[in-house]
């Protein structure tokens, strides 16, 4: 089941690195992509190598994290009023 379309760099997966728990959902590309992955060894790594990369990587995931969260919370007060 479709639950939405999203557009080139969005990020998806965060909350499983994050968290360690099982994706909740699948990607499917339509057409022909690019897909760049970090894995949460890879950010680990970083953050010994580059810590203030890896600090702007975990800002700018938290950032995402909080629209993405803010987005729900708007939808869920539509559908409840």
């Amino acid at each position: 089941m479709r639950l939405r379309t999203i557009r080139p760099g969005v990020v998806v997966g965060e909350v499983a690195m994050y968290s360690g728990a099982p994706r909740t959902a699948d990607v499917v590309a339509e057409t022909p992509s690019v897909v760049l992955r970090l894995g949460a060894d890879a950010l680990a790594r970083l953050e010994t190598s580059e810590p203030a990369l890896a600090a702007d990587v975990h800002r700018w995931l938290a950032t995402t994290l909080s629209e993405r969260l803010s987005d729900t919370v708007r939808a869920f007060d539509a559908l409840l009023n």
